[in-house]
């Protein structure tokens, strides 16, 4: 099984994306231990199956193994790279399996992921079905952001997007979770937002 050694990426990846160019098969045994957990959980929070998802993360990495070499240190960190390699590959998972579950349904089959451990299930489901009704853009970019912690420059790296136009998803997408959180009794679960 995977491990994951931090709960955020750091710039290590780099030198080890330069040596997977290179071809060094231990860098990227390497680069799998240390970031295949987080690429993994993308895919089965994208995916919604656990198996499918373990599928999605050996292509990824085949990928990143094969395409190491067209990575520009310039343009975005290595994790960030591999990050948009991997939903990458569930988008295209997820556009040849036309019946297949997005997103949406992989926010909902898991109640417990939600940004604040302190939320009870039921306001779990409620901020997972309204994060369901953003538009795609501010979607992406609070899950990445909130969720799976990667800071705003690193979601605009993954979502191919500028650092202000995150930014921007991310204050609508709030703006929006907050009026759609707001319960009859004015009790907000919007603390996550």
């Amino acid at each position: 099984m995977l491990t994951q050694t931090s709960n955020h990426p750091t710039e290590a990846a780099n030198p080890l994306m330069t040596r997977i160019a290179n071809g060094d098969e231990q860098a990227m045994s390497l680069f799998a231990t240390r970031y295949g957990g987080r690429l993994y959980a993308l895919g089965c929070r994208m995916l919604g199956d656990p198996s499918i998802a373990e599928d999605a993360l050996q292509e990824a990495l085949i990928k990143v193994w094969r395409f190491a070499h067209s990575w520009d240190s310039k343009k975005a960190a290595a994790f960030t790279w591999s990050y948009r390699v991997m939903m990458n590959t569930c988008n295209d998972i997820l556009r040849k399996k036309q019946r297949g579950q997005k997103l949406e349904t992989a926010l909902l089959t898991d109640p417990t992921y939600a940004p604040d451990d302190g939320l009870s299930k039921a306001s779990k489901m409620a901020v997972a079905d309204a994060v369901l009704k953003l538009p795609e853009k501010q979607k992406l970019s609070i899950v990445l952001t909130c969720w799976e912690g990667l800071s705003v420059a690193e979601t605009a790296d993954v979502l191919g997007v500028t650092l202000k136009s995150v930014e921007s998803h991310l204050t609508r997408a709030r703006k929006a979770l907050r009026e759609m959180l707001e319960t009859e009794d004015d009790e907000p679960i919007r603390k996550t937002a």
